[in-house]
């Protein structure tokens, strides 16, 4: 699978461009209006809340996850599943390794995520977590509640959601064959989940 994966990225070279130059830009710009709101209101942020804003449903299921499944199109459109399939008689091998792909598609491009994210959320931003502290944004999400928790925490929590996310997306994406019913989907499924949008972030700080 790994001579495959590498093929598929070589082949789909417009799409991995996409994710490198897209990631870091959406990133930047959503990072700097949710920091430009907090400094408004005089809010006490820290780094780690810099990293669960961009798990709003605006910012990574309205902006992120759609522009990343939609760059895998471009990534695997050389992957002629069907012919693959037909042809051989281990259909289950072929999808496993069809999976295997996406799976370590997503953790490579959470990675990369999470790079940018503390690089502007530290460049934006003076402390690593305040969530200890009774002024802070922490404390103002979970009206009045302080918790001592780790920084490690927070990162290992954001980056496994991006990964399972992009994971149920991109199994998703190679389900369904037909792209425009998978960006139906793909977009439709935050548009829903906009009608509760606090709800996301809240549970991250709950957590």
């Amino acid at each position: 699978w790994n001579n495959g994966f590498l093929r598929d990225c070589s082949a789909g070279w417009e799409g991995i461009l996409a994710i490198v130059i897209g990631i870091p830009v959406i990133t930047f710009l959503e990072m700097t209006r949710a920091v430009k709101i907090w400094q408004w209101s005089h809010q006490q942020y820290s780094l780690a809340d810099c990293l669960i804003t961009m798990h709003e449903v605006i910012n990574l299921g309205m902006m992120l996850i759609p522009f990343i499944v939609f760059a895998s199109f471009y990534i695997f459109r050389y992957e002629n599943r069907a012919e693959i399939v037909i042809k051989s008689k281990k259909r289950s091998k072929i999808w496993n390794q069809i999976m295997i792909k996406r799976i370590f598609l997503a953790c490579l491009v959470s990675a990369y995520i999470m790079v940018f994210e503390m690089l502007f959320g530290m460049l934006m931003s003076n402390r690593y977590i305040n969530w200890d502290e009774k002024v802070s944004l922490f404390a103002t999400k979970t009206d009045g509640v302080t918790r001592s928790i780790g920084f490690l925490a927070v990162v290992i929590l954001c980056y496994v959601v991006y990964v399972l996310k992009l994971c149920f997306m991109f199994f998703i994406s190679a389900l369904l064959e037909k792209k425009y019913v998978v960006l139906g989907i793909v977009i439709g499924i935050p548009g829903i989940e906009y009608f509760c949008r606090d709800v996301p972030v809240k549970l991250f700080y709950k957590l």
